[in-house]
């Protein structure tokens, strides 16, 4: 569909040098040709935004869509029936790959991939002073929201929290700076074994073992975990 527009003259205006009439009659034009919207401009729909925030893996964040880059084809992917689904999790600001389920107007479904960029903000804690490495952190921090970049995963802490390296003031606490309380891996630890009404204890060894948890490998080679409290690990049996 062609748009009319208005013939117009520059002949009447006579400005005091050349290049003037050009200019104003071009400018003239661009206020009446309509300009596409890019991309970026529209930042996706309630379905992608949804897809997004269920795609984050960051307790209580929300995702921010800067730019939308629209699939390009005959897949119709806006409106009724369209299905958007994130490729992968989603850990941190950045570009996002997006599959999109719609319909061809011929009537047959149809796939499109197009890409998102995001940035993703939660609360999380901050050290309110420096933290020396070894420290409990429960004391020392407060909670503010901050922009997640991926690969930097905020800690989930707990009371028993200490950091594992010197974190300065005003740094987020990352989950890779902080571990539950207990000896190192490859250290003798006392295990206590609890089953019902009967208790043993065996000295054992502690292993690596998963944010707030604390592993052992009894002298039988049996892999166990537990609550470490007062110099010993506790591991309650079935």
């Amino acid at each position: 569909m062609f748009m009319h527009v208005p013939k117009m003259s520059c002949s009447a205006m006579r400005p005091s040098f050349a290049v003037a009439p050009v200019v104003f009659c071009f400018g003239a034009l661009a206020l009446l040709i309509p300009v596409a919207a890019r991309a970026d401009e529209q930042p996706g729909s309630p379905a992608l935004q949804a897809a997004l925030t269920a795609a984050v893996t960051v307790p209580g964040a929300r995702v921010e869509v800067v730019a939308w880059d629209q699939p390009v084809g005959d897949c119709v992917t806006a409106g009724h029936g369209v299905h958007i689904e994130v490729a992968r999790p989603i850990d941190g600001s950045g570009r996002v790959a997006v599959k999109v389920t719609g319909t061809r107007r011929t009537g047959s479904g149809c796939e499109a991939w197009a890409w998102a960029r995001v940035r993703v903000f939660a609360p999380v804690p901050i050290a309110a002073r420096a933290i020396r490495a070894g420290e409990p952190v429960g004391s020392a921090i407060h909670s503010e929201e901050r922009e997640i970049k991926a690969g930097h995963v905020p800690a989930v802490l707990s009371e028993l929290s200490i950091a594992d390296r010197t974190i300065g003031s005003g740094q987020m606490i990352e989950a890779g700076a902080v571990s539950a309380p207990g000896p190192r891996a490859g250290q003798p630890i006392k295990i206590l074994i609890v089953s019902g009404a009967l208790a043993v204890e065996q000295i054992g060894r502690a292993v690596a073992c998963g944010r707030d948890s604390s592993c052992a490998v009894l002298p039988s080679g049996k892999h166990v975990e537990g609550t470490f409290a007062d110099g010993r690990l506790t591991v309650r049996l079935p």
